[in-house]
C-alpha cells in the first residue's frame, strides 16, 4: 500500500508542476513533501517502530486524493471568477502593512518576553539545560516558574505565540518585497530569539527557513532577484540550519540527525494507527463534527464566555478537546516513544471519521489552491504571507492539521488586521493597461 501512494503523490505532483510550471504552487509542494514521508516510513523498522496497518494507510490515501481533488476541483469551477477577480485585484489594488501596529504589537510582545526570559537564564545558570526549559514549558498539568501564573499563560497563547508565528513569513515578504522595513525585521528576529529562549522550542528556526525559501522561490519567478540577495537567503538559511542543529544537541546531548528526522517526519504515521485505533475502540460514537479540527478559532471564544461566567465549556467539547489534546501528549511505545504528533489526518478522523478526512482534506486542498492562484495573480504582500502560512501548514501536515491549535488560528485572524488596502497611484494603472 505504501508503495502505491508514493506512487500517486508523485503523479499529483507532476501534475502539479505540468499545470503551473513551478515547484511551489501547493499540489507539487505537498504531493513531494509527502511521497519522501512516506519512503521515510518504510524505513521505520530500522527504528524499531510498528508496522503501520492497511487500514491506516488506506486513510491517508483517501485524504491525499482528497486534497488532489479538491485542488483540481477550484480550477474547474472558478476559472472564469479567479481570472477576472486577479486583474481587477492586479490593476486597481495593492496591500501595506501597519507598521506602526505591527511596532506597537512586536513591542509588547518582547517585553513580555523579555520579562519571562529572567527565568529562563536562572534555569540555565543553576545549571539546567534547554531540555529543562522545554518540559516546563509544555507541562499543562500545573504552573510552574516558566508557566508562572494564569494570566501569563493566556497571554502567551493567546498574544505572544501567534504574534510570533506571524511575525516570520511578515518579516520574509518584507524582505524580498523591497521595503526591508529594518525595525521590522530587527523585532522579527528578536521575538524569534526570544521566543526559542521562552520556550525551547525549534520550530520559529525551521519554518522561517523554509519561508525565505519559498518566498524566493515565488519572487525569483515573478521578479528578478539579484545574486546579492539570492546569496543573503542562502547564507540565512545555512545559518538557521546549523542554528537549528546546534539548539537539538542543547537540548538532547549526542543524537542521531536520521533518526530525529525519521522521529518528527515518519513516526507519525504509525502514531496516527495507534490513535485511530484508540476512537474506534474506545470512542466508536464520539464525533467532533469540525470541533478538532477548527478548535484553534472556537476554544478562544469559549474560554472568555467560561472565564465571564456566561457559558460553561460543553461536555460534547471537552470530551473532543481531551481526545485533540490531553489524549495526544501522552507518551505511547510504538516502537518507539511518541506523542503529539499524528498527521493532519487524526484530527479530520476524530470529526467525522472517513467522511471528515474527505471532507477536510478536499476543501483544505480547495482552499489553497484559491490562495496560490490569488497570490500569483496580484502578488501582493497580503496574499504571499496567506500562501506562506498555509504552506507551512503543507509541510508539516505530518505533524497535524495546525488550526487546532489557538495559536495558528488566532495568527491567522490577526493576518486581516494587519495589511491595509490602498489604491495603487494612476501612473501604475496606466502602465498596466498599455
Amino acid at each position: 500500500m505504501d508503495t502505491i501512494i508514493i506512487l500517486f503523490c508523485l503523479f499529483a505532483a507532476l501534475t502539479g508542476y505540468i499545470i503551473e510550471r513551478n515547484i511551489f504552487n501547493p499540489i507539487t509542494l505537498f504531493f513531494t513533501y509527502w511521497a519522501g514521508v512516506l519512503l521515510l516510513v518504510i524505513f521505520g523498522g530500522y527504528y524499531g517502530a510498528n508496522v503501520t496497518s492497511t487500514k491506516a494507510y488506506l486513510i491517508i490515501f483517501i485524504g491525499l486524493i482528497s486534497f488532489y481533488v479538491g485542488c483540481l476541483f477550484y480550477y474547474r469551477i472558478d476559472k472564469k471568477y479567479k481570472l477576472k477577480q486577479g486583474i481587477e485585484d492586479k490593476g486597481a489594488y495593492d496591500y501595506e502593512l501597519r507598521y506602526k501596529l505591527l511596532y506597537v504589537i512586536y513591542g509588547i510582545v518582547i517585553l513580555f518576553l523579555l520579562y519571562n526570559s529572567k527565568t529562563i537564564f536562572e534555569i540555565l545558570k543553576e545549571g539546567g539545560s534547554f531540555k529543562d526549559v522545554r518540559k516546563l514549558y509544555t507541562n499543562r498539568e500545573e504552573y510552574n516558574i516558566v508557566r508562572k501564573s494564569p494570566l501569563n499563560v493566556v497571554f502567551k497563547n493567546f498574544v505572544s505565540t501567534p504574534v510570533v508565528y506571524l511575525s516570520l513569513p511578515v518579516a520574509v515578504v518584507d524582505f524580498f518585497s523591497g521595503k526591508r522595513n529594518k525595525p521590522l525585521l530587527y523585532m522579527t528576529f528578536t521575538m524569534a530569539l526570544l521566543w526559542f529562549i521562552n520556550s525551547g522550542g525549534r520550530s520559529v528556526l525551521l519554518w522561517l527557513a523554509m519561508y525565505f525559501v519559498i518566498a524566493m522561490l515565488i519572487y525569483r519567478k515573478q521578479f528578478k532577484l539579484s545574486k546579492k540577495i539570492i546569496y543573503i537567503v542562502g547564507g540565512l538559511v545555512l545559518a538557521l540550519t546549523l542554528l537549528l542543529l546546534f539548539t537539538t544537541s542543547l537540548r538532547k546531548g549526542a543524537f542521531s540527525l536520521v533518526r530525529e528526522v525519521f522521529i518528527y517526519f515518519a513516526a507519525p504515521i504509525p502514531h496516527f494507527d495507534y490513535r485511530i485505533s484508540v476512537i474506534n475502540e474506545m470512542y466508536p460514537n464520539v464525533f467532533g463534527f469540525g470541533v478538532s479540527s477548527l478548535n484553534g478559532f472556537i476554544y478562544p471564544i469559549l474560554f472568555f464566555l467560561n472565564n465571564l461566567g456566561l457559558m460553561p465549556y460543553p461536555d460534547a467539547y471537552l470530551l473532543i478537546r481531551h481526545l485533540s489534546f490531553e489524549e495526544l501528549e501522552t507518551v505511547v511505545d510504538i516502537g518507539v516513544r511518541m506523542n503529539a504528533f499524528a498527521t493532519m489526518f487524526y484530527q479530520l478522523y476524530l470529526d467525522g471519521r472517513i467522511f471528515g478526512v474527505v471532507v477536510g482534506s478536499s476543501v483544505f486542498g480547495a482552499i489553497c489552491n484559491w490562495v496560490y492562484v490569488k497570490m500569483k495573480s496580484t502578488m501582493n504582500q497580503f496574499m504571499v504571507v496567506f500562501y506562506l502560512v498555509l504552506i507551512q501548514k503543507l509541510l508539516f501536515s505530518v505533524v497535524r492539521f495546525y488550526y487546532y491549535q489557538p495559536s495558528h488560528a488566532i495568527g491567522l485572524v490577526l493576518l486581516f488586521f494587519i495589511f491595509k488596502k490602498t489604491m495603487k497611484p494612476p501612473m501604475q494603472l496606466e502602465m498596466k493597461g498599455m
